[in-house]
């Protein structure tokens, strides 16, 4: 017995995010973002993600889902409500706390818009 299977035309488009707002960012010393990330977790607890590129670490949080956030996403644009970042030359899987806490990290080193981002926050350090 044969199944033939039905022709099927779907349409994939990527639509890649043009334009990043950070409403409010903050840089810290690896051990501040530490104990900012953990903060309110039970010691040997886990955090939540955070990532890893090119020699920086980095949390953010986007704005709720509001009508005009999501009519800005359909356009392109992505709204942070804040960004937290300290600057971490090599990769770990886990940062941890003095109370041992733990941070999982993710490396995004192979995302075109991670890199830029880094890239960006680099430049804003050397502007100080």
């Amino acid at each position: 017995m044969s199944l033939a299977l039905p022709f099927t035309l779907i349409r994939i488009t990527h639509s890649p995010i043009e334009q990043i707002i950070i409403h409010e960012m903050v840089e810290y010393t690896l051990s501040d973002f530490v104990k900012h990330m953990t903060l309110g977790v039970a010691p040997e607890g886990i955090a939540s993600l955070v990532k890893w590129c090119d020699g920086i670490v980095f949390a953010h949080v986007s704005l709720p889902s509001t009508a005009d956030v999501v009519k800005d996403q359909m356009n392109g644009i992505v709204h942070w409500a804040w960004l937290s970042y300290a600057e971490m030359n090599s990769f770990k899987d886990i940062l941890e706390s003095p109370q041992k806490a733990r941070i999982p990290l993710i490396d995004v080193s192979n995302n075109d818009l991670n890199k830029e981002l880094v890239r960006w926050l680099k430049r804003k350090r050397i502007g100080r």
